[in-house]
């Protein structure tokens, strides 16, 4: 069980890491708008599907989980977003610690739903994965245009990465009896990302593929279930 969650969360920070490194080879790419709307329709599935069934009545650390991350992304969270659409021109320290710890609870919520059943957790991280990478490439960008040396970039990447099966970990080892509260404050953190930061930044310009997009992601989860009978 130890090995299945650590690897799930090991695979999704390796994606983490290359949606920065892909954001170094190409100048822009618009299809991630399209992927942002994907990870929002799959973030608040999950949230309503897999997560808030499980919870147990824990609706005060949804709501807690939502209102954080509320307050952290206005304060100094990443937005996801293309190239020329980024609102946030600089990055500092405590953004980059701030994401960090975010993706430390992506890394929780994984462990978490594991214990639930993989199939949970197989869910969760796709739609952590899909999130972050966007994340991570969004976060190069603003950094290749402030021009960062390129040793920043990649210790960015691996901050971004590495800090998701950290996360996993130290849930497994010593949090896992919290495991109603954990899945209660992600549960409110996916539906922040997915409706409040994540869908209006998709829909900056609109786009009928992009309404397609958010629809497709959130029904990939009930469609999992249907088909795998899970």
């Amino acid at each position: 069980m130890f090995a299945g969650y650590i690897a799930i969360a090991g695979g999704v920070g390796f994606i983490t890491i290359l949606g920065g490194v892909l954001s170094l080879k190409i100048k822009t790419d618009q299809s991630v708008r399209y992927w942002i709307a994907l990870a929002s329709g799959l973030l608040i599935s999950t949230a309503f599907f897999e997560m808030l069934p499980e919870i147990k009545g824990n609706f005060i650390f949804v709501a807690l989980g939502f209102f954080l991350i509320y307050v952290l992304d206005k304060m100094i969270l990443i937005h996801a977003c293309g190239e020329y659409e980024c609102k946030v021109h600089h990055i500092t320290w405590p953004t980059l610690l701030s994401t960090g710890v975010d993706n430390f609870i992506d890394g929780m919520a994984i462990a978490s739903g594991y214990l639930i059943s993989p199939m949970t957790a197989f869910i969760i991280a796709g739609a952590v994965a899909i999130h972050e990478s966007i994340q991570s490439f969004t976060a190069v960008i603003i950094m290749k245009n402030d021009r960062y040396p390129r040793w920043k970039l990649f210790s960015t990447m691996m901050l971004f990465g590495i800090t998701i099966p950290i996360g996993a970990l130290l849930f497994g080892t010593y949090l896992s009896q919290y495991i109603n509260t954990l899945l209660a404050f992600s549960a409110g953190v996916f539906l922040y990302v997915g409706a409040s930061d994540m869908l209006p930044e998709a829909h900056v310009k609109f786009n009928i593929g992009v309404v397609g997009c958010v629809i497709l992601g959130a029904l990939l989860v009930p469609l999992l279930h249907f088909f795998l009978g899970a």
